[in-house]
């Protein structure tokens, strides 16, 4: 799968459905959808708000057809703070 690039994403809202948490969100401007398995311990549920989406290495790719990236927090500045969890970007 192709790049996503280093991106803000805002969580809209959030929902857990058996071992699954979900997230709609918005990325640029457009409606995306955003999960976790909550077998993987880098699945943790996030409150709405602003994040940064950033592309997970190759070697740390779990979920299958679909962009794994990670979320992080901002600092006070905006700046990349801290990594919160491992997701599953759909197309």
């Amino acid at each position: 799968m192709a790049q996503t690039a280093d991106r803000n994403i805002r969580i809209v809202s959030s929902s857990t459905i058996e071992e699954r948490l979900s997230f709609q969100a918005q990325l640029d401007g457009k409606p995306a959808d955003l999960f976790c398995s909550k077998l993987v311990p880098e699945c943790v549920m996030v409150e709405p708000g602003e994040y940064l989406l950033v592309d997970a290495p190759a070697d740390k790719q779990l979920y299958a057809d679909c962009f794994n990236v990670y979320l992080y927090s901002y600092d006070k500045s905006h700046q990349r703070d801290k990594k919160i969890g491992l997701y599953c970007l759909l197309p």
